[in-house]
């Protein structure tokens, strides 16, 4: 522990020690006063710890090697078997380095080639004697075939039988329990015969598919379907046993619940006239009150002497086309008042127009010296001409003089 400058047991930078008793041996010995030691060395604590897989006494043992002796614990030396080693240089020391070499593993002759080998592993030295797998195999197959083979005879000899079905002679081995020669021979000793319940001819069938009713699949289609008449037309039809089908199709189903047969039933459509030719037409009955033309051509007609000139909501008076006895010479000043130029793009080479910025229909004839004044016309060009007033939209020109504030007078 090192203490600052200034504190009581400054030491000039140093580290400070203090004298420790050993609570073991009863020795003096000096350590950090940081650290907390109560004994001087490991065997005073063992046995202060009251360690005892440890013995304190140290025995002298010599290198396996370099014979050099030194003190270690006995259970060190109980560890290595007897052998000890000062170093790990010392352990590692092998072949003629190593004082008590013995020659190495010893040479050996392969059995079946004749070379020299040494055995690779050191634990079965002893019971090697090829050189290879190779040759290993050779020799296994020399000694270890036919009545030599350790599993030789395990199933039995074997010995010559017929076959049961066909008549055929095959080997087999006395612990066979078969009687055919072939699984397609013994298969077909297991077929049984039935009856065919929709042709009723007899069938073979083995015994694992007994349940088996029908010969083949053409009969199970032609048993499972039924012929039945149909209850609207009158006409047969074919259809499975196992469904409840009364009608042919969709059709005569739908004409079954027609009028009367239908459940939901309400007596049918109700007479009214037609507005505008007068013939009585059918109509269902929650829409007879709405309904009042037999077709679209009726309502157009109607329609069309209903909500025509004063008749529509939107008539505006029409197009008037003779605009008053001095309509050409107030069209001739307005133009000269205007130096033959549109008033809104003030192009020149075009066709120019005189425009009522008033409509002339909302004066009529008998105000055309009115609707004709130099204060209500102005000379536009064709193209703003059809911007300001659109051909046959009177509306949009009512709502434009409005928006300038002109009254009609």
């Amino acid at each position: 522990m090192v203490f600052h400058k200034g504190h009581s047991t400054w030491n000039k930078g140093k580290t400070h020690k203090k004298k420790i008793v050993c609570e073991t041996c009863g020795v003096q010995f000096e350590d950090y006063q940081g650290n907390r030691k109560r004994f001087c060395s490991k065997e005073c604590s063992d046995v202060g710890n009251k360690r005892t897989y440890r013995s304190t006494t140290k025995i002298e043992v010599t290198c396996h090697t370099c014979g050099k002796k030194t003190l270690r614990f006995p259970s060190v030396v109980k560890n290595n078997k007897g052998r000890y080693y000062c170093s790990g240089k010392c352990y590692a020391k092998n072949g003629n380095s190593n004082p008590h070499w013995q020659g190495g593993i010893p040479e050996k002759t392969c059995e079946v080639c004749g070379e020299k080998y040494k055995p690779f592993r050191r634990g079965k030295v002893s019971e090697s004697r090829f050189c290879s797998r190779k040759c290993q195999g050779i020799a296994h197959s020399r000694e270890l075939s036919g009545e030599n083979h350790p599993l030789w005879g395990g199933r039995g000899k074997h010995k010559i039988i017929k076959c049961k079905l066909c008549g055929k002679e095959f080997k087999k081995f006395d612990s066979d329990k078969s009687e055919y020669c072939s699984g397609k021979c013994s298969r077909a000793s297991r077929k049984i015969k039935k009856k065919c319940v929709g042709c009723h001819k007899e069938f073979e069938v083995l015994y694992g598919k007994r349940k088996q009713i029908y010969c083949s699949s053409e009969c199970l289609i032609r048993s499972s379907k039924v012929e039945r008449i149909c209850l609207t037309c009158g006409h047969s039809f074919v259809t499975n046993r196992n469904e409840t089908k009364k009608y042919c199709s969709m059709r005569c189903w739908a004409r079954a619940r027609i009028g009367d047969k239908n459940s939901h039933w309400q007596g049918g459509d109700v007479l009214i006239k037609c507005v505008a030719c007068g013939i009585e037409f059918g109509v269902p009955k929650h829409r007879h009150l709405l309904s009042k033309y037999c077709s679209k051509k009726c309502r157009a007609v109607h329609y069309k002497k209903l909500f025509s000139k004063e008749g529509n909501p939107n008539w505006a008076g029409g197009k008037i086309k003779w605009r008053g006895k001095n309509w050409s010479k107030q069209r001739l000043r307005a133009l000269e008042r205007d130096e033959y130029r549109c008033q809104l793009c003030g192009s020149e080479d075009v066709r120019l127009e005189v425009h009522h910025i008033i409509p002339f229909r909302y004066f009529g004839i008998e105000k055309y010296i009115e609707a004709n004044k130099l204060s209500n016309l102005k000379v536009v060009c064709t193209i703003c001409h059809i911007m300001i007033e659109p051909p046959f939209n009177y509306s949009s020109s009512l709502q434009s003089s409005q928006a300038q504030g002109i009254s009609n007078h």
